[in-house]
């Protein structure tokens, strides 16, 4: 008989990407691309509690459509880049529930048949003075999962669809600044200061209230002393 502790998964695929460019002028550069990736079949690293936690998950696909700009403006002081993007997922892997007869349900990678991302990101960098340079970007991710039926963390069957992706907020805000002043000919000074916001996310899929992640800012500062060269 097969040994129970052996498990194979044998898949292959072509991934490639094509991409158009077109410079509207010297500082502008508009594209377009589509692409397609695979994410390799998994076995999971999990804690195991029966046989059936270390099934292998199959791989991903992905089918990416994206569409943008990059700009250098203010006579190359300001650098913006500006996308949106569409993700066509078939058996995204995520971790998901089994039903088991003594636990309820246990955690394994499983397959969503289909699912899709689409949002914009956009990037701003000024280099304000010689000393002070600032940047802003942020980004509005949706996600879905558009068919998929399984299990959710207390052994109930669930239709997820329409549910949002785990641990996948939403918003995604990052700005920084930057100043560097000489105090003296060998020495430099520079204060740097970051805050980074990330928006509420599910932390189980189908959104179950109990499993939310809260939204929260980071803000780092700190001080450097460098030599000129």
């Amino acid at each position: 008989r097969d040994p129970i502790n052996i498990r194979k998964l044998d898949q292959e695929n072509v991934a490639g990407r094509f991409v158009v460019n077109w410079k509207a002028t010297e500082d502008v550069l508009a594209y377009a691309s589509v692409s397609r990736g695979y994410k390799s079949g998994a076995f999971p690293v999990v804690a195991a509690n029966v046989v059936t936690q270390l099934e292998p998950a199959r791989q991903e696909k992905v089918t990416a459509y994206e569409v943008g700009t990059k700009a250098g403006l203010l006579d190359g002081r300001l650098q913006a880049n500006l996308a949106g993007f569409f993700y066509d997922y078939r058996d995204k892997q995520v971790f998901g529930e089994i039903l088991d007869p003594i636990f309820v349900s246990l955690t394994r990678i499983v397959n969503v048949p289909k699912s899709e991302v689409y949002g914009l990101e956009a990037d701003l960098n000024l280099q304000a003075t010689r000393e002070l340079s600032l940047r802003v970007n942020g980004s509005y991710t949706h996600t879905e999962v558009t068919k998929f039926i399984g299990f959710n963390r207390f052994g109930q069957a669930e239709d997820f669809k329409g549910s949002a992706f785990p641990y996948t907020p939403r918003w995604q805000l990052n700005g920084s600044a930057s100043y560097d002043l000489p105090v003296g000919d060998d020495l430099g000074l520079r204060f740097d200061t970051n805050v980074s916001y990330q928006g509420r996310t599910d932390g189980a899929l189908g959104g179950d209230p109990e499993f939310n992640v809260d939204a929260y800012t980071i803000v780092n500062a700190n001080v450097t002393l460098h030599a000129l060269d």
